[in-house]
């Protein structure tokens, strides 16, 4: 039974289900590697089994399966590997005009995308040796509360006092944007 998100399967699903569609055609579930030439890999697919997951990231890499970090290990997904062309397709989805043209000129380009209702993502988009890759981090829609985030209440105080600095400090993944973010919150 597919492992579904709201109406959503995760990707592994949709190629278990022959949902991928390569040049024009049904994808069939094969044993061994499946290289996606053609491949149109939609970022709503990657979000949706990110979201299923509690992935807190998404790196998708041409030459490479897409991989979530699930509680701080990374997993490869049961997926298509995506070559540069569909890499191209599926950063085009998520860059606006002007950004899309500055990473097809070789720049790289940080930007973000909101998935109303469901999620946003901060997105970095690159090249590297193998094509165009993207690393996307998975934030929560809605701004958590203090205590959501298990701050110490003496933070909600000093949220409030009327100068000062306050750094918040950690290893990546830690909560350190999601704990300002309910800072900011809870000050307004």
């Amino acid at each position: 039974m597919p492992s579904l998100v709201g109406s959503e399967m995760c990707i592994r699903d949709r190629v278990k289900a022959g949902g991928f569609i390569q040049n024009g055609s049904k994808r069939k579930s094969g044993i061994g590697k499946r290289r996606a030439t053609g491949s149109r890999m939609q970022i709503d697919d990657l979000l949706g089994c990110a979201l299923a997951r509690q992935a807190s990231d998404i790196h998708v890499s041409a030459g490479l399966p897409p991989l979530l970090r699930v509680q701080g290990s990374l997993q490869r997904l049961d997926a298509p590997i995506l070559d540069d062309a569909a890499m191209m397709h599926l950063v085009g989805q998520i860059l606006n005009e002007e950004q899309y043209l500055r990473f097809q000129a070789g720049q790289e380009v940080d930007a973000s995308l909101s998935f109303e209702g469901r999620a946003r993502l901060r997105v970095h988009a690159f090249h590297h040796a193998r094509g165009a890759a993207l690393a996307l981090r998975c934030l929560p829609h809605a701004v958590p509360t203090l205590e959501r985030v298990a701050a110490p209440a003496q933070l909600a105080d000093l949220a409030l006092l009327p100068r000062g600095l306050v750094l918040v400090c950690g290893a990546t993944g830690s909560g350190k944007s999601t704990t300002l973010a309910a800072l900011v919150d809870h000050y307004n």
